[in-house]
């Protein structure tokens, strides 16, 4: 299975809305820095059966080198993460009934 590029996404929508692969690109990055700055606010994004993009704040941790255990552990510094919980419709896409 391979990626799935922005490179790619932007192809798929030029080929969707009839418009130049150049101008397709600009709206694909204008929307990802659209998302990006409504979470740096600390925003939810929700795509309705889809899924659900937040922030979240992952604890500090201890942290050491399995391949060094002599170098001793570390701290991990807390940081936040961007959280994906997935919609309805896609889990039910991803996971059809079995017969």
């Amino acid at each position: 299975m391979s990626n799935f590029t922005r490179n790619e996404l932007a192809v798929e929508l030029s080929k969707r809305l009839a418009v130049p692969v150049d101008r397709a690109k600009g709206i694909v990055d204008a929307t990802l820095d659209v998302l990006t700055n409504a979470m740096t606010d600390g925003r939810k994004i929700e795509f309705r059966g889809f899924g659900l993009f937040d922030v979240v704040l992952r604890k500090p941790k201890i942290g050491r080198n399995p391949n060094n255990l002599a170098a001793g552990q570390y701290q991990i510094p807390a940081r936040n993460m961007v959280r994906f919980r997935v919609g309805k419709q896609l889990f039910d896409k991803l996971n059809p009934p079995q017969p």
